[in-house]
């Protein structure tokens, strides 16, 4: 398995392998994160766990489908960890989350 970001075959296996489309997807994937990241950031500034796991749950499915697999995966913790209210947790991954976030928009950048 890569350690890459982002696995353009699960976007290619979904949607085909036209050039054009996975572009557009991957552009408004990427156009969406910085409003997730900022929605992400309140809910840490207001220490809700509550506010975690339902940002964390909108970007899960999202990230799977275009292929952000890692960033997907951790956002499946940070909602288990929100879930369960566990402060604790959501705190040590929460240091993943925005450089996971950036590493997933350079990866678009530099393929786009």
């Amino acid at each position: 398995m890569s350690d890459a970001p982002l696995d353009l075959a699960t976007l290619t296996e979904l949607f085909g392998s036209d050039e054009l489309t996975q572009k557009a997807i991957l552009s408004a994937y990427s156009s969406s994160l910085p409003e997730y990241q900022l929605e992400f950031e309140r809910a840490m500034d207001e220490c809700s766990a509550a506010k975690v796991q339902a940002v964390a749950h909108k970007m899960k499915s999202s990230s799977r489908t275009v292929g952000a697999l890692p960033l997907a995966d951790l956002c499946d913790l940070l909602e288990s960890a929100g879930k369960h209210g566990d402060w604790p947790r959501i705190e040590v991954l929460a240091k993943e989350f925005i450089p996971s976030i950036s590493a997933v928009r350079n990866f678009i950048a530099s393929d786009l």
